[in-house]
């Protein structure tokens, strides 16, 4: 976060190009293929979009990487009613987890809620610190892949 608010001063960008970029942010933090449009709807550049989407999903991805414990524990504590839901969705998971490869499981990560997958790989790959690194590039990919499809999206109108 102060990597990008001292990038902005030395860019010397105006008060509203700075809230424009982060909102941006803000929204990639939850959702990173829904940022783009909004980025460009917001007059802002190629450029300037795709750093607000990457930063976005990177600090959306590692508060919730990092969260997952601590909302664990705030869960488990409030609510200990809806036990045999949670054993059915964790049946789930896990047998998605068997069913398809890892590297399915990454790549597929910015196209659902940024949170979601963050917990998803804290539960089941917290010991691998290549994963985490892997989801890390794979949402700075797929913030350019989105910019660049919306991007051409809109020079195609």
């Amino acid at each position: 976060l102060f990597f990008v608010i001292h990038y902005l001063c030395i860019l010397k960008i105006s008060e509203m190009e700075s809230a424009k970029f982060f909102s941006v942010m803000l929204l990639a933090m939850i959702k990173t293929l829904v940022s783009p449009p909004v980025g460009f709807a917001a007059d802002m550049s190629f450029g300037m979009t795709f750093l607000a989407v990457a930063i976005g999903g990177l600090i959306g991805y590692c508060v919730f990487f990092y969260l997952f414990d601590f909302i664990m524990k705030l869960n488990s504590n409030i609510s200990q009613k809806n036990r045999v839901k949670k054993i059915e969705k964790a049946r789930k998971i896990i047998n998605m987890r068997k069913k398809y490869p890892l590297w399915l499981f990454l790549f597929i990560l910015p196209l659902f809620y940024i949170p979601v997958m963050s917990f998803v790989i804290r539960k089941f790959y917290c010991h691998n610190k290549v994963i985490m690194m892997s989801c890390l590039g794979i949402i700075v990919i797929w913030s350019f892949c989105s910019c660049l499809l919306f991007y051409f999206i809109i020079l195609l109108r």
